[in-house]
């Protein structure tokens, strides 16, 4: 989320990915896809030649505890468990 509020010009107190930042910068549109459990290995296993993978920028890393109700809460509102206190 720090990211896209970055490259959107907004401010966060989390570090940023500046691969993924860069990428919001030049975008007219961003669409976020959240597909819960799905880690860069199960990307990896659909093959090279996939929209994922062809796609795939740069690897992320989950909150911790990396729950539904933790990663989800954190994306909605671009703070850690630790603020939100959802877990």
């Amino acid at each position: 989320m720090s990211s896209i509020l970055k490259g959107l010009d907004a401010n966060s107190e989390y570090p940023d990915l500046s691969k993924i930042t860069t990428e919001v910068k030049k975008a007219q549109n961003i669409v976020l896809f959240i597909i819960d459990g799905m880690g860069l290995d199960s990307i990896e296993q659909l093959g090279k030649n996939t929209i994922l993978r062809k796609n795939c920028i740069q690897q992320i890393n989950s909150v911790f505890p990396s729950t539904t109700a933790a990663a989800i809460t954190s994306f909605m509102t671009g703070l850690s468990p630790q603020q939100h206190g959802i877990t």
